[in-house]
């Protein structure tokens, strides 16, 4: 209320001052009302469906760029048992002091300059 409390009439909020009375004005009504809250439903309804769509579409290339490093690690793995196989097989036995065995099966021997002796599968 302005000026000892009077306002100017574009501020007055009047609720109710008119309403229907009829039993079909108030069905019309009551429909009008239900088609609002639908069409707000339909609405909010579509934005959400592409809201989600497009955090789905950031999740699968997120889950791509996954499954792509995932790969990539397990070629790298492999790649690591091979050298520590190769390694552990032939380098180093080659360091301690005695015969090295490489390979099964029937062998040859032969004698490092430093008189460790090699075996080589034939």
């Amino acid at each position: 209320m302005l000026c000892g409390g009077l306002s100017p009439p574009s501020l007055q909020w009047s609720h109710g001052d008119r309403y229907p009375v009829t039993g079909t004005g108030r069905f019309v009504a009551a429909g009008l009302m239900l088609a609002g809250i639908a069409l707000l439903g339909v609405v909010t309804a579509s934005f959400a469906s592409w809201l989600i769509e497009k955090v789905q579409e950031v999740e699968e290339e997120s889950q791509a760029a996954t499954r792509h490093d995932v790969a990539l690690l397990a070629d790298e793995v492999a790649a690591l048992r091979d050298e520590n196989r190769f390694v552990t097989t032939y380098l180093i036995p080659m360091l301690r002091p005695g015969p090295v065995v490489i390979g099964n099966g029937p062998e040859t021997t032969s004698e490092l300059p430093s008189g460790q002796g090699l075996r080589i599968a034939a």
